[in-house]
């Protein structure tokens, strides 16, 4: 089915639903950059947030944490 052929309803239901996922990606992201300014391992930061350890690597670098360059 196209995106035009949606009605309205089904339309907000989609966009809402988007929404949300996008704000559950970005909490976690946040949740990341928190642990690793509290030193935690960039690997247990990974496995506590569900996000893929490259992501967790690059948000360490981001912040400059020391582990980062582990």
């Amino acid at each position: 089915m196209l995106f035009a052929e949606w009605n309205q309803e089904e339309a907000l239901e989609y966009r809402y639903n988007e929404g949300r996922e996008e704000g559950r990606a970005e909490s976690h992201r946040e949740d990341a950059r928190n642990f690793l300014s509290m030193g935690i391992e960039p690997e247990k930061v990974a496995q506590g947030t569900g996000l893929p350890l490259e992501i967790v690597k690059e948000l360490a670098l981001t912040i400059g944490t020391k582990t980062a360059r582990k």
